[in-house]
């Protein structure tokens, strides 16, 4: 004797009902609208923005190991502390731009916009005005700030690499690359047929 669920349910009912809720349009439906999203200004921005804060991250967590490693008492007062922080997320930052294809003029502007801040709040850190953790604190909301006010203003794009050499054919679509690859070679006219 079989099941009570198999006897008041056969597996083909189920197999039908399963197929009816969804279809192959629904489930891009969502990718569709993402994608779109992403190639508004504001997904450019937003994505540029998630990419230079996680560099940043990087940059800061990597660097920080070398700097303990290296000079544990470095980062000993909030001062140090601010300028080796902003320069670890600068660097990350970069480094990150620099393999994303980015102008090295692009790379310097968004380079001074982040260490701005920092450089800024140290003389009202210096003459008693401002303590170590205001300093730490209100130079890094200054700095996100700052780096999203660039990002929004100066949209960047992908170029040819400085030293690569090797930039994206920002004309060729998906479609016409993979029709280049599947073409056949032409054959030149002194070439003889075997």
């Amino acid at each position: 004797m079989t099941s009570g669920t198999s006897a008041r349910w056969p597996a083909r009912r189920i197999l039908v009902d399963m197929t009816t809720l969804t279809s192959p349009r629904a489930d891009l439906a969502p990718r569709a609208r993402v994608a779109k999203l992403l190639h508004t200004r504001f997904g450019r921005f937003l994505t540029a923005y998630l990419e230079m804060t996680v560099a940043m991250l990087f940059g800061m967590a990597l660097l920080g190991v070398v700097w303990d490693a290296v000079r544990p008492d470095l980062t000993r007062g909030a001062d140090a502390m601010a300028l080796t922080m902003a320069f670890d997320m600068t660097a990350g930052m970069a480094a990150w731009m620099w393999v994303r294809r980015h102008l090295l003029r692009h790379i310097l502007e968004m380079s001074a916009v982040m260490v701005l801040p920092f450089v800024v709040l140290l003389l009202p850190f210096h003459l008693g005005l401002l303590s170590g953790g205001a300093l730490l604190t209100w130079g890094h909301v200054a700095m996100f700030v700052l780096m999203a006010a660039y990002l929004w203003a100066r949209p960047h794009a992908a170029v040819p690499h400085p030293v690569l050499g090797r930039g994206p054919r920002l004309a060729a679509s998906r479609a016409g690359r993979l029709a280049a690859v599947s073409r056949p070679p032409r054959r030149s006219a002194g070439s003889s047929g075997a």
